[in-house]
Protein backbone atom coordinates (compact mmCIF):
# COMPACT_ATOMS: atom_id res chain seq x y z
CA UNK A 1 0.00 0.00 0.00
CA UNK A 2 1.13 3.89 -0.35
CA UNK A 3 -0.40 6.75 0.37
CA UNK A 4 -1.00 9.00 -2.58
CA UNK A 5 0.00 12.16 -1.00
CA UNK A 6 0.47 14.19 2.45
CA UNK A 7 -0.45 17.90 3.16
CA UNK A 8 -1.15 19.87 -0.16
CA UNK A 9 -3.49 16.97 -1.63
CA UNK A 10 -3.29 13.67 -3.61
CA UNK A 11 -5.82 11.49 -5.12
CA UNK A 12 -6.64 9.66 -2.03
CA UNK A 13 -5.21 9.75 1.80
CA UNK A 14 -4.13 6.17 0.59
CA UNK A 15 -4.13 4.45 -2.35
CA UNK A 16 -4.07 0.53 -2.62
CA UNK A 17 -1.79 -0.65 -5.89
CA UNK A 18 -3.19 -3.95 -7.17
CA UNK A 19 -0.90 -7.46 -6.50
CA UNK A 20 1.18 -5.15 -3.37
CA UNK A 21 2.56 -7.63 -1.47
CA UNK A 22 1.69 -7.41 2.44
CA UNK A 23 4.57 -6.87 4.66
CA UNK A 24 5.71 -7.49 8.33
CA UNK A 25 5.17 -4.56 10.11
CA UNK A 26 4.21 -4.66 13.79
CA UNK A 27 2.01 -1.53 13.48
CA UNK A 28 -1.18 -1.04 12.39
CA UNK A 29 -1.42 0.06 8.58
CA UNK A 30 -2.83 3.09 7.33
CA UNK A 31 -6.58 2.68 5.76
CA UNK A 32 -8.10 5.08 3.58
CA UNK A 33 -10.22 7.66 5.89
CA UNK A 34 -12.53 10.23 4.12
CA UNK A 35 -12.74 12.70 6.68
CA UNK A 36 -9.04 13.45 6.55
CA UNK A 37 -8.98 14.03 3.09
CA UNK A 38 -12.41 16.43 4.24
CA UNK A 39 -9.42 17.93 6.59
CA UNK A 40 -6.93 18.68 3.59
CA UNK A 41 -10.26 20.36 1.55
CA UNK A 42 -11.57 22.48 4.36
CA UNK A 43 -7.84 23.70 4.73
CA UNK A 44 -7.21 24.89 1.12
CA UNK A 45 -10.62 26.26 1.24
CA UNK A 46 -9.39 28.85 3.94
CA UNK A 47 -6.13 29.33 2.18
CA UNK A 48 -8.01 30.30 -0.91
CA UNK A 49 -10.50 32.69 1.64
CA UNK A 50 -6.82 34.38 2.81
CA UNK A 51 -5.50 35.01 -0.62
CA UNK A 52 -8.48 36.51 -1.83
CA UNK A 53 -10.25 38.54 1.14
CA UNK A 54 -7.75 39.69 2.58
CA UNK A 55 -9.05 43.19 2.44
CA UNK A 56 -7.35 46.62 3.27
CA UNK A 57 -9.02 48.23 6.20
CA UNK A 58 -11.28 51.11 4.59
CA UNK A 59 -14.40 51.26 7.24
CA UNK A 60 -15.90 49.25 10.00
CA UNK A 61 -17.14 46.40 7.80
CA UNK A 62 -13.80 45.75 6.01
CA UNK A 63 -11.82 45.82 9.20
CA UNK A 64 -13.84 43.21 10.45
CA UNK A 65 -14.10 41.56 7.63
CA UNK A 66 -10.06 41.48 7.68
CA UNK A 67 -9.60 40.33 10.68
CA UNK A 68 -12.50 37.42 10.52
CA UNK A 69 -10.05 36.46 7.55
CA UNK A 70 -6.51 37.10 9.50
CA UNK A 71 -7.87 34.45 11.91
CA UNK A 72 -7.78 31.64 8.95
CA UNK A 73 -3.95 31.60 8.14
CA UNK A 74 -3.72 28.77 10.98
CA UNK A 75 -4.79 26.83 7.65
CA UNK A 76 -0.95 25.79 7.15
CA UNK A 77 -0.59 24.47 10.65
CA UNK A 78 -3.54 21.51 9.92
CA UNK A 79 -1.58 20.94 6.66
CA UNK A 80 1.63 20.78 8.21
CA UNK A 81 -0.19 18.49 11.56
CA UNK A 82 -1.46 16.05 8.95
CA UNK A 83 1.39 15.63 7.01
CA UNK A 84 3.36 14.79 10.07
CA UNK A 85 0.61 12.04 10.70
CA UNK A 86 0.62 10.26 7.20
CA UNK A 87 4.33 10.58 6.89
CA UNK A 88 5.15 9.06 10.61
CA UNK A 89 1.76 5.92 9.75
CA UNK A 90 3.34 5.57 6.42
CA UNK A 91 6.91 4.90 7.84
CA UNK A 92 5.78 2.72 10.41
CA UNK A 93 3.66 0.91 7.96
CA UNK A 94 6.58 -0.62 5.94
CA UNK A 95 8.48 -1.25 9.10
CA UNK A 96 9.55 -4.49 7.87
CA UNK A 97 10.20 -3.74 4.48
CA UNK A 98 13.67 -4.35 3.04
CA UNK A 99 13.46 -1.20 0.78
CA UNK A 100 11.60 1.18 3.01
CA UNK A 101 12.88 4.49 2.55
CA UNK A 102 14.07 3.81 -0.72
CA UNK A 103 10.73 3.09 -1.70
CA UNK A 104 9.13 6.28 0.37
CA UNK A 105 11.34 8.55 -1.17
CA UNK A 106 10.40 7.09 -4.76
CA UNK A 107 7.10 7.31 -4.17
CA UNK A 108 7.10 10.94 -2.28
CA UNK A 109 9.02 12.25 -5.41
CA UNK A 110 6.52 10.62 -8.58
CA UNK A 111 3.31 12.46 -5.90
CA UNK A 112 5.22 15.55 -5.51
CA UNK A 113 7.46 16.51 -8.44
CA UNK A 114 6.16 16.47 -11.75
CA UNK A 115 3.21 18.81 -10.41
CA UNK A 116 6.06 20.94 -9.19
CA UNK A 117 8.49 21.24 -12.33
CA UNK A 118 5.37 22.35 -13.97
CA UNK A 119 4.68 25.16 -11.62
CA UNK A 120 8.67 26.10 -11.55
CA UNK A 121 8.23 26.26 -15.65
CA UNK A 122 5.19 28.32 -15.23
CA UNK A 123 6.88 31.04 -12.44
CA UNK A 124 10.72 30.93 -14.26
CA UNK A 125 9.07 32.27 -17.67
CA UNK A 126 5.56 33.34 -17.83
CA UNK A 127 4.96 35.00 -14.22
CA UNK A 128 8.00 37.41 -14.53
CA UNK A 129 6.45 39.06 -17.78
CA UNK A 130 3.25 40.11 -15.64
CA UNK A 131 4.84 41.20 -12.76
CA UNK A 132 7.86 44.17 -12.19
CA UNK A 133 11.20 42.86 -12.19
CA UNK A 134 11.48 43.57 -8.37
CA UNK A 135 8.51 41.13 -7.57
CA UNK A 136 10.21 38.31 -10.34
CA UNK A 137 12.47 35.62 -9.69
CA UNK A 138 16.05 36.54 -10.84
CA UNK A 139 17.81 33.92 -12.63
CA UNK A 140 20.35 33.19 -9.70
CA UNK A 141 17.31 32.37 -7.41
CA UNK A 142 16.03 29.62 -9.38
CA UNK A 143 18.08 27.20 -7.27
CA UNK A 144 16.69 27.69 -4.14
CA UNK A 145 13.14 26.49 -5.85
CA UNK A 146 14.57 23.48 -7.63
CA UNK A 147 16.33 22.30 -4.00
CA UNK A 148 13.02 23.36 -2.14
CA UNK A 149 14.81 26.00 -0.14
CA UNK A 150 12.49 29.18 -1.23
CA UNK A 151 11.39 29.24 2.03
CA UNK A 152 14.85 30.55 3.14
CA UNK A 153 14.93 32.89 0.14
CA UNK A 154 11.74 34.62 1.18
CA UNK A 155 12.72 35.21 4.62
CA UNK A 156 15.62 36.76 3.56
CA UNK A 157 15.25 38.86 0.57
CA UNK A 158 14.04 42.53 1.64
CA UNK A 159 11.84 42.66 -1.30
CA UNK A 160 8.48 40.91 -2.06
CA UNK A 161 7.64 38.37 -4.44
CA UNK A 162 4.75 38.25 -6.12
CA UNK A 163 2.73 34.84 -6.79
CA UNK A 164 4.94 32.68 -5.90
CA UNK A 165 5.65 33.38 -2.09
CA UNK A 166 2.95 30.74 -1.43
CA UNK A 167 5.95 27.79 -1.96
CA UNK A 168 7.49 28.74 1.17
CA UNK A 169 5.21 25.85 2.61
CA UNK A 170 6.39 23.19 -0.40
CA UNK A 171 9.88 23.83 0.72
CA UNK A 172 9.09 23.22 4.69
CA UNK A 173 7.30 20.08 3.61
CA UNK A 174 9.86 18.78 2.01
CA UNK A 175 12.68 19.41 4.37
CA UNK A 176 10.42 17.96 7.30
CA UNK A 177 9.92 14.78 5.00
CA UNK A 178 13.58 14.43 4.27
CA UNK A 179 14.65 15.14 8.17
CA UNK A 180 12.19 12.58 9.86
CA UNK A 181 12.45 10.30 7.38
CA UNK A 182 16.24 9.93 8.31
CA UNK A 183 14.82 10.25 12.48
CA UNK A 184 13.12 6.99 11.89
CA UNK A 185 15.84 5.51 9.98
CA UNK A 186 18.12 5.94 12.52
CA UNK A 187 15.86 5.79 15.67
CA UNK A 188 15.06 3.69 18.15
CA UNK A 189 10.80 3.33 17.97
CA UNK A 190 10.65 2.93 21.96
CA UNK A 191 11.70 6.71 21.80
CA UNK A 192 9.39 8.31 19.50
CA UNK A 193 7.23 9.63 21.95
CA UNK A 194 10.79 11.53 23.58
CA UNK A 195 11.59 12.54 20.04
CA UNK A 196 8.54 14.11 19.40
CA UNK A 197 8.34 16.31 22.08
CA UNK A 198 11.74 16.99 21.54
CA UNK A 199 10.95 18.63 18.27
CA UNK A 200 7.52 20.14 19.80
CA UNK A 201 9.49 21.56 22.44
CA UNK A 202 12.79 22.95 20.38
CA UNK A 203 10.01 24.41 17.87
CA UNK A 204 8.34 26.34 20.75
CA UNK A 205 11.44 27.63 22.35
CA UNK A 206 12.84 28.61 19.00
CA UNK A 207 9.70 30.66 18.33
CA UNK A 208 9.76 32.30 22.18
CA UNK A 209 13.79 32.70 21.73
CA UNK A 210 13.05 34.66 18.65
CA UNK A 211 10.06 36.72 20.35
CA UNK A 212 12.08 38.02 22.96
CA UNK A 213 15.44 38.74 20.54
CA UNK A 214 12.92 40.91 18.63
CA UNK A 215 13.55 38.66 15.43
CA UNK A 216 11.13 39.37 12.22
CA UNK A 217 8.27 37.48 12.30
CA UNK A 218 8.22 36.03 9.37
CA UNK A 219 11.43 34.03 10.12
CA UNK A 220 8.94 32.55 12.64
CA UNK A 221 6.38 31.81 9.97
CA UNK A 222 8.49 30.85 7.44
CA UNK A 223 11.39 29.24 8.86
CA UNK A 224 11.56 25.36 9.06
CA UNK A 225 12.98 24.87 12.65
CA UNK A 226 9.58 26.92 14.02
CA UNK A 227 7.50 24.86 12.13
CA UNK A 228 8.24 21.78 13.63
CA UNK A 229 5.63 21.68 16.36
CA UNK A 230 3.06 20.87 13.78
CA UNK A 231 4.56 18.30 12.43
CA UNK A 232 5.75 16.75 15.54
CA UNK A 233 2.25 16.99 17.19
CA UNK A 234 0.70 15.00 14.40
CA UNK A 235 3.62 12.86 14.20
CA UNK A 236 2.83 12.16 17.84
CA UNK A 237 -0.60 11.24 16.73
CA UNK A 238 0.12 8.98 14.13
CA UNK A 239 2.21 7.11 16.41
CA UNK A 240 -0.66 6.42 19.09
CA UNK A 241 -2.41 5.23 16.08
CA UNK A 242 0.02 3.31 14.74
CA UNK A 243 0.41 1.37 17.66
CA UNK A 244 -3.65 1.15 18.95
CA UNK A 245 -3.18 3.74 22.22
CA UNK A 246 -6.08 6.01 22.76
CA UNK A 247 -5.91 9.95 22.35
CA UNK A 248 -8.10 12.19 24.63
CA UNK A 249 -11.29 11.55 25.15
CA UNK A 250 -14.41 13.59 22.98
CA UNK A 251 -14.94 15.75 25.84
CA UNK A 252 -10.88 16.74 26.07
CA UNK A 253 -10.35 16.80 22.23
CA UNK A 254 -13.47 19.39 21.54
CA UNK A 255 -12.50 21.25 24.89
CA UNK A 256 -8.25 21.53 23.16
CA UNK A 257 -9.94 22.42 19.93
CA UNK A 258 -12.05 25.25 21.50
CA UNK A 259 -9.17 26.60 23.54
CA UNK A 260 -7.01 27.21 20.56
CA UNK A 261 -9.90 28.55 18.38
CA UNK A 262 -10.39 30.81 21.33
CA UNK A 263 -6.43 32.22 21.40
CA UNK A 264 -6.33 32.45 17.73
CA UNK A 265 -9.66 34.76 18.01
CA UNK A 266 -8.48 36.43 21.04
CA UNK A 267 -5.48 37.22 19.77
CA UNK A 268 -6.60 39.05 16.28
CA UNK A 269 -9.07 40.96 18.66
CA UNK A 270 -6.10 42.31 20.85
CA UNK A 271 -3.31 42.35 18.22
CA UNK A 272 -4.39 46.14 17.49
CA UNK A 273 -4.25 46.92 21.15
CA UNK A 274 -1.07 45.49 22.54
CA UNK A 275 -0.15 42.33 21.05
CA UNK A 276 2.75 42.64 18.67
CA UNK A 277 2.68 41.46 14.88
CA UNK A 278 5.20 38.80 16.54
CA UNK A 279 3.66 37.84 19.44
CA UNK A 280 0.33 37.22 17.27
CA UNK A 281 2.51 34.72 14.42
CA UNK A 282 3.87 32.54 18.13
CA UNK A 283 0.49 32.56 19.58
CA UNK A 284 -1.33 31.52 16.09
CA UNK A 285 1.39 28.93 15.50
CA UNK A 286 0.96 27.41 18.22
CA UNK A 287 -2.69 26.99 18.74
CA UNK A 288 -3.02 26.35 15.29
CA UNK A 289 -0.57 23.51 15.95
CA UNK A 290 -2.62 22.08 18.83
CA UNK A 291 -5.81 22.68 17.19
CA UNK A 292 -4.61 20.59 14.07
CA UNK A 293 -3.25 17.62 16.10
CA UNK A 294 -6.15 17.16 18.10
CA UNK A 295 -8.59 17.57 15.30
CA UNK A 296 -6.78 14.07 13.66
CA UNK A 297 -6.34 12.68 17.15
CA UNK A 298 -10.20 13.30 17.46
CA UNK A 299 -10.97 12.16 13.53
CA UNK A 300 -8.53 8.80 13.88
CA UNK A 301 -10.12 7.84 16.72
CA UNK A 302 -13.72 7.85 15.57
CA UNK A 303 -12.77 6.27 12.65
CA UNK A 304 -11.57 3.41 14.69
CA UNK A 305 -14.72 3.45 16.79
CA UNK A 306 -16.90 3.12 13.24
CA UNK A 307 -17.83 6.89 13.63
CA UNK A 308 -18.32 8.64 10.66
CA UNK A 309 -18.16 12.39 10.42
CA UNK A 310 -19.96 12.50 6.50
CA UNK A 311 -20.00 16.86 6.90
CA UNK A 312 -16.37 16.04 5.69
CA UNK A 313 -16.76 13.54 3.71
CA UNK A 314 -19.07 14.95 0.54
CA UNK A 315 -18.26 14.94 -2.54
CA UNK A 316 -17.58 18.46 -3.25
CA UNK A 317 -14.69 18.50 -0.12
CA UNK A 318 -13.41 15.02 -1.67
CA UNK A 319 -12.90 16.33 -4.83
CA UNK A 320 -11.10 19.41 -4.22
CA UNK A 321 -8.51 17.18 -1.55
CA UNK A 322 -7.97 15.12 -4.83
CA UNK A 323 -6.62 18.40 -7.01
CA UNK A 324 -5.64 20.53 -3.69
CA UNK A 325 -1.98 19.90 -4.28
CA UNK A 326 -2.10 21.66 -8.04
CA UNK A 327 -4.59 23.70 -6.90
CA UNK A 328 -2.47 24.82 -4.52
CA UNK A 329 0.32 25.71 -6.29
CA UNK A 330 -0.90 27.04 -9.59
CA UNK A 331 -3.69 29.45 -7.98
CA UNK A 332 -1.18 32.25 -6.61
CA UNK A 333 0.63 32.41 -9.73
CA UNK A 334 -2.26 33.10 -12.00
CA UNK A 335 -3.39 36.28 -9.74
CA UNK A 336 -0.60 38.52 -11.82
CA UNK A 337 -2.24 37.23 -15.01
CA UNK A 338 -5.46 37.75 -14.41
CA UNK A 339 -4.38 40.94 -12.70
CA UNK A 340 -3.01 42.22 -15.89
CA UNK A 341 -6.07 40.85 -17.90
CA UNK A 342 -8.48 43.15 -15.83
CA UNK A 343 -6.74 46.27 -16.10
CA UNK A 344 -7.00 45.91 -20.03
CA UNK A 345 -11.05 44.76 -19.42
CA UNK A 346 -11.76 46.51 -16.55
CA UNK A 347 -9.60 49.72 -16.48
CA UNK A 348 -11.67 52.00 -13.84
CA UNK A 349 -11.82 48.77 -11.52
CA UNK A 350 -8.79 50.22 -8.64
CA UNK A 351 -6.03 48.03 -8.69
CA UNK A 352 -4.70 47.05 -5.18
CA UNK A 353 -8.57 47.99 -3.85
CA UNK A 354 -10.95 45.55 -2.04
CA UNK A 355 -12.86 44.70 -4.65
CA UNK A 356 -9.79 43.88 -7.38
CA UNK A 357 -8.55 41.88 -4.99
CA UNK A 358 -11.84 40.04 -4.30
CA UNK A 359 -12.15 39.67 -8.47
CA UNK A 360 -8.96 39.07 -8.81
CA UNK A 361 -8.43 36.12 -6.38
CA UNK A 362 -12.12 34.54 -7.74
CA UNK A 363 -11.14 34.36 -11.04
CA UNK A 364 -7.46 33.02 -10.44
CA UNK A 365 -8.74 30.42 -8.48
CA UNK A 366 -11.87 29.30 -11.09
CA UNK A 367 -8.88 28.96 -13.61
CA UNK A 368 -6.72 27.03 -11.05
CA UNK A 369 -9.91 24.81 -10.40
CA UNK A 370 -10.11 23.43 -14.03
CA UNK A 371 -6.59 23.28 -14.71
CA UNK A 372 -5.92 21.26 -11.44
CA UNK A 373 -8.04 18.85 -13.37
CA UNK A 374 -6.19 18.81 -16.40
CA UNK A 375 -3.33 18.62 -14.15
CA UNK A 376 -4.53 15.77 -11.69
CA UNK A 377 -5.80 13.91 -15.03
CA UNK A 378 -2.61 13.97 -17.26
CA UNK A 379 0.41 14.75 -15.11
CA UNK A 380 -0.47 13.67 -11.60
CA UNK A 381 -2.59 10.04 -12.15
CA UNK A 382 0.27 8.71 -14.87
CA UNK A 383 3.07 9.83 -12.44
CA UNK A 384 1.09 7.93 -9.42
CA UNK A 385 0.69 4.59 -11.77
CA UNK A 386 4.71 4.18 -11.64
CA UNK A 387 4.32 3.56 -8.11
CA UNK A 388 3.80 -0.01 -8.67
CA UNK A 389 7.26 -0.17 -8.86
CA UNK A 390 8.29 0.71 -5.76
CA UNK A 391 5.95 -1.71 -3.46
CA UNK A 392 7.41 -2.63 -0.25
CA UNK A 393 8.75 -6.12 -0.37
CA UNK A 394 8.32 -8.66 2.66
CA UNK A 395 11.50 -9.04 4.94
CA UNK A 396 11.83 -10.64 8.50
CA UNK A 397 9.25 -8.92 11.06
CA UNK A 398 10.31 -7.29 14.03
CA UNK A 399 9.47 -9.27 17.34
CA UNK A 400 7.29 -6.12 18.75
CA UNK A 401 7.41 -2.55 18.27
CA UNK A 402 9.20 -2.28 21.06
CA UNK A 403 12.16 -4.39 19.26
CA UNK A 404 12.96 -1.58 16.91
Amino acid sequence: MSLAGLAHGAPKTLEIVPGEKAINSPYAPLRFQASLDGVRAIALLMMLVVHCALFKPSGPWTAVATQLVNTLWFCMDIFFALSGYLITRILLGSDGSSRQYQNFFARRALRIVPAYVLTLLFIFFVVPNFVTPQQAIQPGERPFFVLYLQNWLFANELRTFRGVDHLWSVAVEEQFYLAWALVMMWSPRRLFPVICAAFVATAVALKLGALVADIPGIYIYWGTPTRMDAFALGSWVGWRRSNRLPGLGPGASYAVMMSALAVIALQKFFWATWLTVNTAVVTTTIAGAVFGAAWIDRLTQDSELGIRHRWLEVSGLQWLATRSYAIYLIHYPLFPLVAYAMALALPDLHEGGNLHRLVNGLVAVAIALVLSEWIHRWIEKPALSLKRYFQDERAPARASPEAA
